[in-house]
């Protein structure tokens, strides 16, 4: 199981990213952790959503 991090921007990409890889409907969740250093998987943003 892929989880990708991605930023508000990137969000729809991720969701069709992790459909594509897996064949299932993709969960994504608000990412509670409030750490700066989680980047977007796409870009140098920070992350807000987790994508499993």
């Amino acid at each position: 199981m892929t989880l990708i991090y991605t930023c508000e921007t990137h969000c729809d990409r991720a969701l069709d990213d992790a459909l594509e890889e897996t064949g299932e409907a993709p969960y994504m969740e608000r990412s509670i952790e409030n750490n700066s250093s989680t980047s977007c998987f796409y870009c140098e943003n920070p992350a807000v959503y987790k994508i499993k």
